[in-house]
């Protein structure tokens, strides 16, 4: 019980740490200008080396996505759609390998007592196909993506299945809020 408070203390900790830079930087830095600068060409690759380890780390710390997606919508237009879709599969596939091995105990003090957890389990042991199919239909719910990396963690599917299931189901999503993002550019 102690090592979960202190788990959860320093997580939060972490958050607020974040919190207060980014804050910061805000302040430091007029707001339009940092959040345009990088569509100049030079720096456009930058921007992107910058976005997918925040994404990443974003949804390791099981964050919301949705500001991020609409930020790179905002910022990279269209483009946007294939930057967000690559920082998000990494940073899905990242939480789903952090289930399985260092928060291994974690995860399952949390999640395994659920018996939704180990319905799933169950049903996704039974048939391959119909466990792609209860997986692709996990990833198509509008669950926050936390839930569905580390509760997924805890089943037995393999990393491959994972990953692409990741990658059909969460574009849809990706789709819808990064052009949504990149619709308000024009009004920006």
């Amino acid at each position: 019980m102690i090592e979960r408070l202190c788990f959860r203390r320093n997580l939060y900790i972490l958050g607020a740490f974040m919190l207060i830079v980014f804050t910061l930087l805000m302040f430091l830095i007029r707001f339009p200008s940092f959040l345009m600068e990088p569509l100049n060409k030079r720096q456009r690759l930058q921007g992107v080396a910058v976005f997918i380890p925040l994404e990443i780390l974003w949804i390791v710390m099981c964050l919301p996505i949705t500001p991020l997606e609409l930020g790179c919508g905002l910022v990279y237009g269209l483009y946007g759609l294939i930057i967000n879709t690559v920082g998000k599969l990494l940073g899905c596939v990242t939480a789903f390998l952090l289930g399985r091995s260092c928060l291994r105990s974690y995860v399952e003090r949390n999640f395994s007592h659920s018996h939704l957890i180990q319905e799933i389990d169950r049903a996704l042991s039974q048939n391959r196909w119909s466990s792609i199919r209860l997986l692709l239909l996990i990833q198509l719910s509008y669950v926050p993506i936390a839930l569905k990396n580390y509760g997924v963690s805890l089943t037995n599917v393999s990393l491959f299945s994972f990953t692409w299931t990741s990658l059909v189901g969460e574009f849809l999503g990706t789709c819808a809020t990064v052009l949504a993002g990149s619709s308000t550019a024009d009004i920006v």
